[in-house]
């Protein structure tokens, strides 16, 4: 089977599928023509013995040559120049050998022409034509030598024209020739027909692929655009509502551009309760939204509608179609919904509402959108979790700061009952400076001219003002800036005063009690413990009796 596969001019060895397409396909030629060949010889040889014994040496010679090229048929690893070479010098000899013999009438010509053909086909156009000039050459020299004289020509061969083996010869001859150039032709032409089919086809498949490449182009340019208009959908939410620093403001804003920007029908934020049986709903688009503001819309978890589920679960609740979802809950107030998706609202994993988002779409188109809207969601829980951490930081600074204005007032009441004063004063005129009484007032005529007042605030905590005249009939924004900043450093200075008092009393009294623990300690009687007691306490404070009791009786 390889000796048959071997002799196959199509099935070319591995060792020759490295060779381009222009030289396989003369490799191929070749093989052809050697086939041809070999087959020729050996049956002519054959033919000859059997029918013309006559011409045994002929029939010796087609043998030889039939060997010859059949061991080049054979072995295809013999380089391609050295066999080709070999089939053009077997048609060069029988060409020179019959012309130089037989003259115009013998069959030379077919030889030759078929010398010059193959000399072309298997190097190339320059070689044949160099092959087929130096052929032309050699005829012409032959047939003036024969003109002159030079060489006889062989009267006895021109007249056996009119014998049948001169026929046969002729014939044999142009069966050879024709049959190599025939298998020649009919390979550039089958090798032309399949290359350009070949090309063809390769042509079509890159068609076909280019269509393709195009339209998936197409598609994927079109996913990339519906892809960024959904993102620029999401910034444009989140931009919108991240400056909102209260839930009050946040949430309503928020449903209202996500409802805006995703051509939605219907946009809900429901937050759950503090005990997580209900989701409230905080804000709503459109005046059917008010309208379920107004009526305190909720939903219990768990039970009620898609976003009932949602929030049950903790997962996104997409329904492509309401009318084929038993877990809807129709609304009567939003007949036209088609669609609808409860997203879960998470913060670290802990649940704390619902985005509901209606539509009127149905099918893909809405589920593709609702995938962005996971992002939106993600992003809004953020948000709302930030806002309300704002608002309880804002409510306990408001709380500490009016703990701190009632310690602040606490403390100088108390400070003015110590002093025993309800008010301090102190004016200041052209004629000079007035301090007026603990209770009084600041005496003297009203003043004219333009009144800056300044308050006199301890951590916001306003305790007295500070009224200045002036003469002129505005007072500059730059002066007044000088003497608020003066008035508040004033402040922080009486408030230290009035700390520093605080502490010494503070101090006084536990070193009163010190004294009054060390002398109790100093004895062992009943009475002398009440009566030092007694006395220590009356002369500290300064009062005039006191009695103390110790008593068992009901």
């Amino acid at each position: 089977m390889n000796f048959l596969r071997t002799l196959r001019p199509n099935a070319l060895p591995y060792f020759l599928q490295d060779l381009s397409p222009l030289q396989q396909h003369r490799e191929i030629v070749l093989q052809h023509t050697l086939n041809f060949l070999t087959l020729f010889f050996l049956a002519g040889s054959g033919i000859l013995r059997v029918l013309f014994p006559n011409y045994l040496e002929l029939a010796t010679q087609g043998l030889f040559a039939g060997i010859g090229l059949g061991i080049l048929a054979l072995f295809r690893r013999i380089p391609f120049n050295w066999r080709a070479l070999a089939v053009l010098l077997v048609f060069a000899f029988m060409g020179a050998s019959d012309l130089l013999a037989n003259g115009l009438n013998g069959n030379g010509m077919f030889y030759l022409f078929t010398f010059a053909l193959l000399s072309m086909t298997f190097f190339g156009t320059v070689p044949g034509i160099i092959l087929t000039v130096l052929t032309a050459v050699g005829e012409l020299a032959v047939g003036i030598m024969m003109t002159t004289g030079t060489i006889q020509a062989p009267v006895e061969r021109i007249a056996g024209s009119t014998q049948l083996v001169a026929w046969i010869f002729h014939l044999i001859a142009f069966v050879m020739s024709a049959g190599v150039l025939l298998s020649a032709i009919y390979e550039l032409t089958v090798g032309f027909a399949k290359r350009l089919s070949e090309k063809e086809n390769t042509i079509n498949t890159l068609e076909h692929d280019r269509t393709n490449l195009e339209n998936a182009l197409r598609a994927l340019n079109a996913e990339t655009r519906k892809r960024n208009a959904m993102a620029e959908a999401s910034r444009n939410v989140l931009w919108s509502v991240y400056p909102e620093t209260t839930l009050e403001s946040l949430l309503p804003k928020a449903a209202e551009v996500i409802k805006e920007q995703f051509g939605l029908y219907h946009v809900g934020i429901f937050l759950l309760d503090e005990k997580g049986e209900y989701a409230v709903l905080r804000a709503a688009t459109g005046e059917v939204g008010k309208t379920m503001l107004e009526n305190q819309h909720r939903l219990r978890v768990g039970q009620v509608g898609i976003v009932g589920h949602a929030a049950a679960t903790g997962e996104p609740n997409i329904s492509p179609n309401v009318d084929e979802d038993p877990q809807h809950y129709p609304n009567p107030l939003l007949p036209e919904t088609r669609s609808e998706a409860a997203l879960p609202l998470r913060v670290e994993g802990r649940l704390i509402g619902v985005l509901d988002l209606q539509s009127t779409e149905i099918g893909a188109s809405f589920v593709e959108k609702m995938e962005t809207m996971k992002d939106v969601a993600d992003q809004l829980s953020i948000l709302i979790e930030r806002v309300g951490l704002m608002e309880k930081l804002q409510a306990s600074l408001k709380e500490m700061e009016e703990n701190t204005r009632q310690t602040v007032r606490t403390g100088w009441l108390q400070f003015f009952r110590n002093k025993r004063r309800q008010r301090y004063a102190f004016s200041m005129r052209a004629g000079g400076a007035h301090l007026p009484s603990s209770n009084g007032g600041e005496g003297g005529e009203p003043l004219k001219g333009t009144t800056l007042a300044v308050p006199i605030k301890i951590r916001n905590e306003t305790l007295g003002v500070v009224n200045l005249k002036f003469a002129t009939g505005k007072v500059p924004p730059e002066v007044a800036n000088l003497v608020e900043q003066a008035v508040n450093r004033m402040a922080i200075s009486l408030d230290n005063v009035r700390l520093l008092e605080e502490i010494q009393m503070r101090a006084d009294r536990e070193r009163i009690v010190s004294e009054i623990a060390t002398r109790v300690r100093a004895t062992n009687e009943i009475e002398k413990i009440l009566e030092i007691t007694a006395q220590e306490i009356g002369r500290s404070l300064g009062a005039s009796d006191v009695v103390v009791h110790l008593d068992t009786r009901k």
